[in-house]
């Protein structure tokens, strides 16, 4: 992997990939409410699919995982776990809507993205997936093969059960 080009290519393409991160963070996730978390695991199993992965929704007892594999033939498996689901946004203190993904200029810190999720870690996924096309435009596929697991009950603290069916078992 020629790491210098796949930074350069981030840099050249930061606003367009700046504005898919804001566009995931946009799309609400809240696992106490279940507001959006449908559409946001179907929107992961978009992403890793217009990447050149394989993806499914999983049904579980509670809120869906998404399942995607990036098989690059290559000899190393890393396991990516990620959670897409956020707390609520029912508290006070919100100087912009919490889904609105602006860019404020923050004392100390500079330009930074607020919104629910920016940091804590949808903002992170939608950075790791940018990197992700990064490399597969710079050099063809990644140099490991990637499984990710993202679950949609992290913030809830409670383990997500598989239904007991056959149809979910995996290989």
């Amino acid at each position: 992997m020629n790491l210098n080009e796949v930074l350069s290519h981030l840099e050249k393409n930061f606003d367009e990939d700046l504005e898919r991160v804001r566009e995931f963070l946009r799309m609400p996730s809240i696992s106490y409410t279940g507001e959006g978390i449908e559409q946001t695991a179907s929107k992961l199993k978009e992403i890793i699919e217009e990447l050149g992965g394989t993806a499914e929704v999983v049904p579980t007892n509670g809120h869906p995982i998404v399942f995607g594999e990036f098989d690059e033939g290559q000899e190393h498996t890393l396991l990516v776990y990620g959670m897409y689901d956020v707390m609520p946004t029912d508290e006070e203190g919100w100087t912009v809507d919490p889904w609105g993904a602006e860019i404020k200029d923050l004392p100390k810190f500079g330009p930074c993205i607020i919104n629910r999720g920016a940091v804590n870690t949808k903002g992170p996924l939608g950075a790791f997936f940018n990197t992700i096309r990064a490399i597969k435009e710079v050099d063809g596929k990644l140099p490991v093969n990637l499984i990710f697991a993202v679950e949609g009950e992290e913030e809830m603290g409670v383990a997500t059960s598989l239904p007991s069916s056959n149809s979910t078992k995996r290989n």
